[in-house]
């Protein structure tokens, strides 16, 4: 596919993992938050995105509006994307934090963060894509792995019913919208949000601009859906399985990197910390240069008018540029991004 939009970021995979383990299967409901959000998406606006095709989303206000609110939307999501690159370098530094315990934590998070930034830099974009498509096929193997090998370990315990509440055992919308473990109603504000929010997503955006075609760009975020729901709700299962094989952990944030510590032979472990590694990589790698896109169109070209960066027709027109223009490399080499004639990104 031209454009893969498989959301595995670090961040969300440990928060979803962590209120399964406290939870239980119930916590099931948060996966369903991407499935209908990305649903939505896919209903809504990937052809449209695919259709206006540029460098940033947010050069759709500058030209449906004025170029002053364009650069003032743009600002809006270039410090929302800080914030969530903080969330993702925090995640990072969580997975390998019980093989370095002793390591304070910001050491840890800003040596992982210089790995990061140093593959992406040395490697360019291309090469983050290519850590995506090992790690994302890598990941269709271990998540499953890590359920089947809790399932089987919890049911010699006793299974799930031994540690959680029946009423806990399973997703309930109406008998759950209030209860205190995890109310639906707020599953609910979060689906809404999710829908809300990412349809102006820029990682989103840029995986849609690179799609080959509208049809292709549906397909994409369609899949997407489907694949996400399905491994962060396997890491959910596994981490409530996890639960009645240790009863307490020091923190449930440190979920996935017990099961992958515990769970897997010695030999695989370092397999499997390695594909979250690659993950956070490339989730960073894909924020990044969104926001360097976002910089480039906004604030390095200038506005030049809707006429003039509506894509023009001929063989001038490398696929994922913009208005007849390649992204230059002068600019992109600098955050890591290759100009290849196909502008993409990963998460």
């Amino acid at each position: 596919m031209g454009a893969r939009v498989t959301c595995r970021g670090t961040s969300t995979l440990l928060a979803f993992s962590a209120v399964g383990y406290r939870v239980g299967p119930m916590a099931l409901a948060l996966p369903l938050v991407f499935l209908v959000g990305l649903g939505f998406y896919t209903l809504t606006v990937a052809r449209a995105w695919k259709r206006f095709d540029r460098l940033s989303v947010a050069e759709l206000f500058a030209e449906r509006y004025s170029r002053n609110l364009g650069v003032f939307a743009s600002l809006m999501l270039l410090a929302a994307m800080s914030g969530f690159s903080a969330t993702y370098v925090k995640s990072l530094g969580l997975i390998f934090q019980p093989m370095m315990p002793a390591l304070p934590f910001p050491a840890l998070t800003a040596i992982l963060t210089l790995v990061v930034l140093v593959v992406i830099l040395r490697g360019g974009l291309a090469s983050v894509v290519r850590s995506d498509v090992v790690s994302f096929v890598v990941t269709l193997v271990l998540l499953p792995t890590l359920l089947i090998i809790g399932m089987t370990r919890s049911a010699a315990m006793g299974g799930l019913a031994t540690v959680f509440p029946r009423d806990q055992l399973a997703v309930a919308p109406l008998a759950q919208w209030t209860h205190p473990a995890l109310p639906f109603w707020f599953v609910t504000s979060l689906i809404v949000l999710t829908c809300f929010t990412y349809i102006a997503a820029p990682w989103y955006g840029q995986k849609i601009f690179a799609a080959k075609d509208g049809r292709t760009a549906v397909l994409a975020v369609a899949l997407s859906a489907c694949l996400v729901f399905a491994l962060y709700g396997s890491m959910v299962l596994a981490a409530a399985h996890l639960r009645v094989t240790i009863a307490s952990l020091p923190d449930p944030q440190l979920a996935v990197s017990t099961m992958i510590l515990q769970w897997l032979p010695p030999a695989i472990r370092g397999v499997g910390l390695g594909v979250l590694f690659a993950a956070a990589l490339t989730t960073l790698g894909g924020v990044w240069s969104a926001m360097a896109a976002m910089v480039a169109a906004d604030f390095g070209w200038g506005f030049t008018g809707p006429a003039q960066r509506r894509p023009q027709p001929g063989p001038a027109r490398l696929s994922g540029s913009r208005g007849g223009r390649a992204p230059s490399s002068s600019w992109v080499k600098p955050v890591g991004i290759r100009g290849s004639g196909r502008f993409t990104a990963c998460r």
